[in-house]
């Protein structure tokens, strides 16, 4: 999160030496088993960007914590106070790094109408009512508003994949349609990426520069 609020890099993943740096210093490799989990429906789904950043550095086996930590500790789970390290750092390299599910301003500004943009904000920064220091207010041009919790339980649960596909469906988004998804700076987004691939959608990405960036700039259009 260094630099300019709000620039092309402002919120996106590192590059390769200092991705892997972050990686190898966490002791994780790429035959672990990884759960990353937060608070469901307080967050914005940071266990989702989280995830979402690991799979791009290449690890597969990544996995989010469905319902999240609040969830866990209602159905009577162990927990702890006591902080956990790993104290050996790995030698995790990156062999092929997985862009698949990112896009970035200039491919998604060029080609734009052949995208469904879906806007996992609040209806609040949709309609243009909040922001959180955006440079304009409002949404891209067509997107479709679904804030990231709808996905959620009032549990913090997902919703089964055949609810998932009926809120989609309802947008005339189908598996195969190429999706964008954005939020501020690509962590709520991420979320729904990771579901919606998880769900079955084969041609989802994340635009991680976002709304932050989308709105910095003199030429994007915003409604």
């Amino acid at each position: 999160m260094d630099g300019k609020v709000g620039s092309e890099t402002w919120g996106t993943v590192l590059k390769n030496p200092a991705l892997e740096g972050q990686i190898q210093k966490l002791g994780l490799d790429s035959t672990d088993n990884i759960v990353i989990y937060a608070d469901a429906n307080q967050g914005w789904g940071e266990d989702g960007r989280i995830a979402w950043s690991l799979r791009v550095a290449g690890l597969k086996n990544v996995r989010i914590l469905d319902g999240g930590y609040n969830y866990w500790k209602e159905k009577g789970l162990k927990t702890t106070i006591i902080p956990t390290l790993f104290n050996t750092r790995s030698d995790f390299e990156i062999i092929r790094r997985d862009d698949s599910s990112t896009i970035n301003t200039k491919a998604l500004y060029t080609d734009y109408a052949q995208f469904r943009v879906i806007d996992s904000r609040s209806s609040e920064e949709y309609h243009g009512q909040k922001d959180l220091g955006e440079v304009r207010k409002g949404h891209l041009p067509g997107a479709v508003s679904l804030p990231f919790q709808q996905l959620l339980m009032s549990d913090g649960t997902l919703k089964s994949f055949d609810e998932i596909n009926q809120i989609l469906s309802e947008h005339d988004i189908k598996k195969t349609s190429p999706i964008v998804v954005y939020c501020t700076a690509g962590i709520r987004s991420a979320y729904m990426v990771m579901v919606l691939k998880a769900a079955g959608y084969t041609n989802v990405r994340n635009y991680t520069p976002s709304f932050y960036h989308w709105a910095a700039l003199s030429y994007t259009p915003i409604e």
